[in-house]
């Protein structure tokens, strides 16, 4: 229960020869995680020391601070089920760190100067990503500012799309399409969430389906196997499904990258 949520097992380490690739693999990310926490724990933690503000409340709260900001979040009551809640939903700690960095009532319940930090943090984080989405449109690539599209603050060239914002865009749009009750398709069209109205979509639709997006890739996959299609409609394939959920996602896009682009993409999107 203790282990990075990406990883749900061991198994993958006892292949032979693989394994020894699948551990290194993970002690590094480990590692890189493990150090980056403690580095910006301590950074800030002994810039309240100078302050004289590093008090046992202070600390815990600059904890609970650096844990959300690197989507290791507090599941509450829940925490003592992690085990369980990741063979339901992927990464149910990374669920909640991003919900909280985007929730106003967590940033008011920590300690002034942690808030003060985490808010600094999240501004800087908000600026550089604009920064790099009008550098992208301004080398004349397409970038999405409505929050009620999928391709919100998105990078998109022909039909490649770069995500920049690391799982809160996700939250972003969701909330905007419930709040707004309408969400933009890719040809443009704004579409009304109401039952009465075609495509005959409401709010609930919307937050069933993010949900269901969140699940870990075995309940993801029984759910698809009981609608007999993917999420967004895709024909389901047995072949396809064993690729899906055995190749490293980045593998996956990149060999898509290639099929539309040629060779050439793997010094494209490839880094």
């Amino acid at each position: 229960g203790t282990r990075e949520e990406s990883f749900m097992s061991n198994l993958a380490e006892k292949i032979p020869f693989y394994g020894h690739l699948v551990k290194g693999s993970g002690r590094a990310y480990v590692g890189y995680l493990n150090k980056l926490r403690a580095d910006t724990f301590t950074d800030v933690a002994s810039r309240f020391e100078k302050e004289g503000i590093d008090t046992p409340q202070n600390l815990r709260s600059l904890a609970d601070w650096v844990n959300n900001a690197t989507g290791r979040g507090s599941l509450g009551k829940l925490n003592d089920s992690t085990a369980v809640l990741n063979n339901i939903f992927f990464s149910p700690r990374l669920i909640a760190a991003r919900f909280n960095m985007l929730n106003p009532v967590w940033y008011a319940k920590q300690e002034p100067p942690v808030r003060k930090e985490a808010i600094k943090n999240m501004a800087q984080f908000i600026g550089t990503g604009a920064t790099m989405l009008a550098l992208a449109k301004a080398g004349g690539a397409d970038v999405e500012m409505d929050p009620r599209s999928t391709d919100f603050g998105k990078i998109k060239v022909g039909n490649t799309r770069w995500d920049i914002w690391g799982g809160f865009q996700q939250w972003v749009r969701v909330f905007s399409q419930i709040a707004s009750g309408a969400k933009k398709t890719s040809k443009g069209d704004i579409v009304p969430l109401d039952a009465k109205k075609y495509p005959f979509t409401t709010r609930r639709d919307v937050a069933e389906n993010f949900m269901l997006g969140k699940l870990a890739p075995v309940p993801g996959l029984l759910t698809e196997l009981m609608d007999g299609q993917k999420l967004f409609g895709e024909q389901l394939s047995l072949t396809g499904e064993i690729a899906e959920n055995t190749i490293p996602l980045y593998l996956s896009d990149m060999n898509d990258a290639v099929e539309e682009f040629g060779p050439e993409a793997l010094f494209t999107v490839g880094v």
